[in-house]
């Protein structure tokens, strides 16, 4: 079975947070953090399988100028190793999304630090210092040192700005200057790019007008989106060049490209100085294989389980220091909303159902996960501290000619700084406007990577590489529409071949848009879904918006979170303009775990089905419960102790009590007016102790 898989990363650019200093890895964290810099040339890359099956890159580093944890080396190094995630062997392939990729023969400044996680073997192996900042190229044309859109400068202007109290061992003798005037006077000179409006990744050609590209193919380069305009650049590959001559040259945009200068290089190494700019309105994921041919991945059913889309289950497991993706409230509805915006504004059919313990991505774990980092994937071992959110994409050719995206994973961050490395985030989970980084904008980010949709330059982009405190990107623009649109309508002109390979092969998994899979009408709003487990039964509640031609709920239970059997409906009461709230209670629950879901089916037949579930039922317990949560005005409280004179309480998150009512004994329900409250999370706490948070 052919397989690649494709790793894409969000990295966050920040400001002062209120509490703490979350730094984007600038570049004096960037130089503080690294424990070797040296100046030099990649000579040589190699891919290899790591410790959990990935393909990795080791790359060797001609060596110029070297100073290790900031001072002289002992003896003298010429040659150092370093590997980057992502690379191919065969017919499969890992390409991480950004990274330091296309640094075959890159030269510069290289900020390295020691690998200290488990996914790689060998104490001559180094790592990046970041995702993809972790190079300081030389350009050149113009003797100077670049940082993304910055220009440090010469040689001595780099030393300053290192600031090293010993300097740098100087290994070799290589000259780092300037270009001389002569040499100036036969570089190519680009006067003109048509078209200039241009998407990546789809096939669009543009021509190249100018003097001195020489009779012979050179090369071509694009500005990368990965750090802005005017940072690095990303070659286009061979036969991406359509033709050639002095004047003129004819090359597609590669789904790597995005808005801003281009670059020609000659045969002879001559290259072009400013030119013209282009501007990529989306990028849609490429995949080159084995042969050098470049193809673009095909969204599928990848369970074939007739949802026409992905699946995803959501973690719910706080081993390996570990955080509840599941059990974090604010975090899991927006996430949700995320989900829905992608469903609705971009016709993606992508879901959330039921949970898991794993918390790892893997390529053949047969479930599609959304997770917090935790010890076992830790984001600052793996990925640096100025990284967010990760997305795993898995694709496979089994016996066709089209790659197939078969699944994905999604992980963020743990918000704080759990391990105490150093990289931490803290999150505004919304649905109003907040000072930290945006979790919903985050996510709507990383599962445009899973619709197979790349970086932007744009910064006003939701699929910009880059995010900032206090602003939100929580809207599917035109551009990203029409990208989503182009990968959908690939999608849907295809017919997966049933294979006798493995996995899902043999069943059929054609992908539906969402639109077709919902009757093309707007889907179910869940607001809510609790369950709570009480004295003899459990109780559920839920609420709901948007409710258009629902025929019934139906009420469904599951022992194991997978098989699900019905066990009883509801008559639906709301409507397209009335939210509604519903009460169930499942009178026989089985011991141990219980998963519930609640499923609309529309008079049509269609079906939205809500998150799922889990409580344990052990009988004769008594829990406290609120509904809804997140709440507008009224909270009703559920099982809270009764006993002579108690009392309900609810405490801000400073701790002061805000609130408080008697309980009534015979009361099975007590409700309370929040509407005056704040918003924000708040504790309930009743006569016996209970605590329960809610959302106002």
């Amino acid at each position: 079975m052919t397989r690649l898989y494709l790793l894409l990363t969000f990295t966050l650019v920040t400001t002062f947070l209120a509490a703490q200093c979350y730094s984007p890895m600038q570049l004096r964290e960037r130089l503080e953090d690294s424990d070797v810099l040296a100046i030099g040339q990649v000579v040589e890359s190699e891919p290899f399988f790591n410790n959990y099956g990935e393909i990795y890159t080791k790359h060797t580093l001609a060596v110029d100028r070297i100073s290790v944890d900031r001072e002289e080396p002992r003896e003298v190094i010429d040659t150092l190793f370093f590997f980057t995630m992502g690379g191919r062997i065969n017919e499969e392939q890992l390409i991480v999304y950004p990274s330091l990729r296309g640094i075959g023969d890159a030269e510069g400044l290289f900020m390295l630090r020691r690998y200290v996680g488990d996914r790689v073997d060998g104490s001559e192996m180094l790592q990046p210092v970041a995702v993809h900042e972790s190079l300081l190229p030389y350009d050149r044309r113009i003797g100077m040192f670049l940082d993304g859109t910055d220009t440090i400068g010469g040689m001595d202007d780099l030393v300053q700005v290192l600031g090293l109290d010993v300097p740098m061992t100087q290994v070799s003798k290589r000259s780092f200057r300037a270009q001389t005037a002569t040499e100036k006077m036969m570089n190519p000179s680009i006067t003109g790019i048509s078209p200039r409006n241009v998407s990546a990744g789809i096939g669009d050609v543009i021509t190249l007008t100018g003097t001195n590209f020489g009779a012979t193919r050179g090369a071509v380069f694009f500005d990368s989106p990965d750090d802005g305009p005017g940072g690095s650049f990303t070659g286009a590959g061979s036969d991406d060049i359509i033709s050639w001559s002095n004047t003129s040259i004819r090359v597609r945009v590669v789904s790597e490209a995005g808005s801003g200068q281009v670059i020609v290089r000659t045969a002879a190494g001559a290259q072009s100085g400013a030119s013209p700019t282009i501007d990529v309105d989306f990028a849609v994921t490429n995949l080159r294989i084995s042969n050098g041919s470049v193809v673009t991945p095909l969204l599928i059913d990848d369970m074939a389980d007739g949802d026409g889309g992905y699946t995803f289950a959501v973690n719910n497991s706080t081993a390996n220091g570990g955080r509840s993706l599941e059990d974090d409230g604010p975090a899991r509805a927006a996430l949700e909303r995320a989900i829905r915006t992608w469903q609705v504004a971009g016709d993606f059919s992508v879901y959330l159902e039921g949970t898991t313990s794993v918390q790892l991505p893997a390529r053949e774990d047969g479930v599609n996960i959304v997770s917090y980092g935790s010890d076992a994937y830790d984001f600052d071992r793996e990925l640096g501290s100025g990284t967010v959110g990760i997305a795993f994409s898995y694709y496979s050719a089994c016996g066709s000619s089209e790659f197939e995206t078969i699944g994905a994973d999604v992980l963020f961050r743990r918000p704080g700084n759990p391990n105490g490395f150093g990289g931490s985030v803290n999150y505004n989970f919304g649905p109003g406007q907040g000072f930290g980084t945006d979790f919903e904008s985050v996510a709507l980010h990383e599962f445009g990577h899973v619709h197979q949709l790349k970086h932007v330059a744009d910064p006003a982009e939701v699929m910009s590489f880059r995010t900032t405190n206090g602003t939100t990107q929580r809207e599917i623009s035109p551009d990203t529409r029409a990208g989503a649109q182009f990968v959908a309508d690939l999608a849907l002109q295809y017919n997966p071949p049933v294979i006798n390979c493995g996995g899902d092969f043999p069943e059929e998994r054609d992908y539906v848009s969402f639109s077709a899979v919902n009757g093309n009408s707007l889907p179910l709003t869940w607001n809510y879904f609790g369950a709570d487990a009480g004295a003899k039964n459990v109780s559920l509640t839920w609420g709901t918006s948007d409710e258009v031609n629902a025929d019934y709920h139906l009420v469904e239970r599951s022992a194991d979170g997978t098989n699900f059997q019905p066990i009883g409906e509801v008559t639906p009461t709301g409507s397209a303009t009335e939210s509604a709230d519903y009460l169930f209670y499942d009178e026989e629950p089985l011991p141990g775990d219980n998963y519930y879901r609640i499923t609309q089916v529309d008079v049509d037949g269609s079906a939205h089905r809500s998150p799922v579930r889990q409580i344990s039922f052990g009988g004769e317990q008594l829990s406290i419960s609120v509904y809804p949560n997140p709440v507008v005005s009224q909270l009703n409280v559920r099982n809270a102790a009764t006993t002579d004179g108690g009392r309900l309480r609810i405490y801000n998150a400073a701790g002061r009590e805000v609130r408080s009512i008697a309980t009534v004994e015979s009361q099975a329900v007590h409700s309370i007016d929040v509407a005056d409250l704040a918003a924000g999370q708040y504790v309930l706490r009743d006569a016996a102790g209970q605590t329960i948070r809610f959302v106002r």
